[in-house]
């Protein structure tokens, strides 16, 4: 297994790992990743990355967090729908 970078270690979160089916390629316990911007399940071993809709972004949702030039939604079950997707192997 690589060794993670420092944003790594402060975006990742053990807790939600636990809730992870096993890599489908290689059978290995994936790392989950997560910020307002970013979430990300990696398998450390074949390397295999999976991008999901972070907290924040342009889809439309019932919660506006700002407008900066463009509107920004907060989505509430973006992990939530992340670990479900991982372990459905929805594309």
């Amino acid at each position: 297994m690589r060794e993670l970078t420092d944003l790594e270690k402060k975006l990742r979160r053990t807790d939600r790992e636990e809730q992870l089916k096993p890599c489908p390629f290689c059978g290995e316990k994936p790392l989950y990743f997560s910020s307002d911007f970013i979430l990300e399940i990696e398998c450390p071993t074949c390397d295999y990355v999976r991008n999901f809709p972070p907290f924040l972004g342009q889809k439309k949702t019932d919660v506006l967090v700002g407008t900066d030039g463009y509107d920004l939604y907060y989505n509430a079950s973006a992990e939530e729908d992340a670990v479900n997707a991982w372990n459905q192997r929805i594309a």
